[in-house]
């Protein structure tokens, strides 16, 4: 940004095929004239000196419309072309495109787009000069896993091509992709792309002129392939490290505030003995609810070669400083044989503490009732209502 109404950009292009290399390189200033439109001027040199001029305006509530034209100056002559794009919002997930455009490649083309949380899908019909066309797309999403897998067939007058490819992101700013094209007369052709933040780098492999059976094979297999190995022993690896090193930055940012919120959690602790001794005391004397064990935090990084929860096993021995001994202030809030907690972080709880700030905790709890061992572990925001017949320990 130049100054609130203007920005300027820079872009590069860069392309080579058969060791013949070209790009081209654009600076360009926006200028936004009112909240409901923007011109920008643009000039770049490569194959020739070019200049371009882009606008935008919304026309009202549900439309809006983009004209861009350029004239390049070539070793062959002077080049020129205008887009014009005429957008309606057919509804909040679908819109709307009417696209005229002139040049070396005249055509009018129309566009319908509809994009949900899970899916996106695409349907173009193009008429023009030299060819003409019918496309369709469709994108399943999965939001979860940070993956695309898409799908497209076009077919006109220059022929017919099958696409389908995944997109996956790798990290925060990276995103990589694979996509397989299979027509003719195109053939088989092979694209990896590369997406790092602003930056794009496209590979694209012909692998045969022909729609034949084995390079679609190699084409599919290989990029999984190569993706499994890249992603155990490289991607995984470094995700890994960055995990750790979040969470260790995390500890030491949170060190003084969790200290704090330590010696809160024993001082309310100790105020509640005569409480905890009362009420043990009564459950046991009428075989009710007594707690016998009750950790919180990130049970993960107990030890597995021991039982932890069992006493004999040394449970504090084995706890780490992510998990914290609960059983007293679990215990307190037993009333009449029954403890319940509701679906809220059990961190607020009295005695409790956050011990392992931004990571996944959860609550074991091991209590006795009819003098019969029951034992339960919930997720931090997960309700519990203890006794219940299902969490009954049986020995055999």
């Amino acid at each position: 940004p130049l100054t609130a109404k203007d920005t300027a950009t820079i872009t590069g292009h860069l392309n080579t095929h058969n060791g013949t290399g070209s790009g081209t390189v654009t600076v360009a200033n926006k200028r936004q004239y009112s909240e409901k439109g923007w011109w920008e001027v643009s000039g770049g040199a490569g194959s020739g000196p070019i200049i371009g001029l882009k606008g935008f305006r919304t026309l009202g509530r549900r439309t809006f419309a983009s004209v861009e034209s350029y004239l390049q100056f070539a070793n062959n002559g002077i080049k020129s072309g205008l887009d014009a794009t005429l957008a309606m919002h057919m509804d909040k997930q679908t819109m709307g495109y009417l696209t005229w455009r002139t040049g070396s490649s005249s055509s009018m083309c129309t566009t319908l787009v509809r994009d949900v949380e899970s899916s996106h899908t695409s349907v173009t019909l193009l008429l023009g000069i030299p060819h003409s066309y019918l496309s369709v797309g469709h994108t399943f999403k999965f939001p979860k896993r940070d993956l695309k897998l898409k799908t497209a067939l076009k077919a006109g007058t220059f022929g017919a091509v099958i696409e389908y490819g995944a997109e996956k992101k790798v990290s925060e700013q990276s995103t990589i992709s694979a996509t397989v094209s299979v027509g003719v007369p195109t053939g088989v052709i092979l694209r990896i792309r590369l997406t790092r933040a602003t930056q794009n780098y496209l590979f694209p492999i012909q692998l045969c002129d022909e729609p034949l059976p084995s390079p679609v094979f190699y084409a599919t297999i290989a990029p999984l392939l190569t993706w499994a190995v890249i992603k155990k022993f490289v991607i995984d690896p470094i995700q890994d490290g960055q995990k750790e090193s979040k969470k260790q930055r995390q500890k030491d940012t949170y060190k003084t505030r969790i200290a704090e919120k330590r010696r809160e959690a024993e001082a309310a602790t100790n105020l509640m003995s005569v409480a905890f001794s009362r009420i043990r005391s009564e459950e046991e004397s009428r075989r009710g609810l007594v707690i016998t064990s009750a950790i919180y935090g990130r049970l993960a990084s107990l030890s597995t070669t021991t039982n932890p929860f069992n006493p004999q096993d040394g449970m504090r021995e084995n706890m780490t400083e992510d998990v914290i001994d609960v059983t007293i202030p679990l215990q307190c809030l037993v009333k009449d044989s029954k403890l319940i907690v509701y679906d809220s972080t059990k961190s607020q709880l009295p005695g409790f503490y956050d011990p392992c700030v931004g990571e996944e905790k959860a609550l074991y709890v091991q209590y006795l009732f009819h003098s019969q061992m029951h034992q339960t572990t919930v997720a931090d925001n997960e309700p519990l209502r203890i006794p219940r017949q299902s969490h009954r320990v049986n020995h055999t």
